[in-house]
């Protein structure tokens, strides 16, 4: 049972990776699903100058903003699940992973200076 869940979180985690790249590559209309009109999502009325359009929508909520950042949040929690459910605790496992990733991800891109 274990490994077929696990073949099933890759599957959906390599269509949410190619929706990723289709929504940065302007396959989908509307403002939601372009990434190149969608980041403006997370700023009040779209420039990043007013500041995040509301708390977290520039970190913690940002896959609520925008279409490839949802793609990406489904791709990388199939991805960790798939990795976690192999283990008895599997939702320590999955917590951890998600910290470190996050945790790291941010200490690098917002020291990017």
């Amino acid at each position: 049972m274990i490994i077929i869940l696990t073949i099933a979180l890759i599957l959906v985690a390599a269509i949410s990776n190619a929706l990723m790249d289709l929504s940065s590559e302007g396959v989908f209309n509307g403002a939601y699903w372009n990434k190149d009109t969608s980041w403006r999502n997370k700023w009040k009325y779209g420039q990043p100058k007013n500041g995040p359009a509301f708390p977290g929508s520039t970190t913690i909520f940002v896959w609520i903003t925008d279409g490839w950042h949802f793609f990406q949040m489904i791709f990388h929690t199939c991805w960790q699940l798939a990795i976690a459910i192999q283990f008895e605790h599997w939702w320590l496992y999955f917590l951890l992973y998600k910290l470190i990733f996050s945790g790291c991800f941010e200490l690098i891109y917002r020291n990017k200076k």
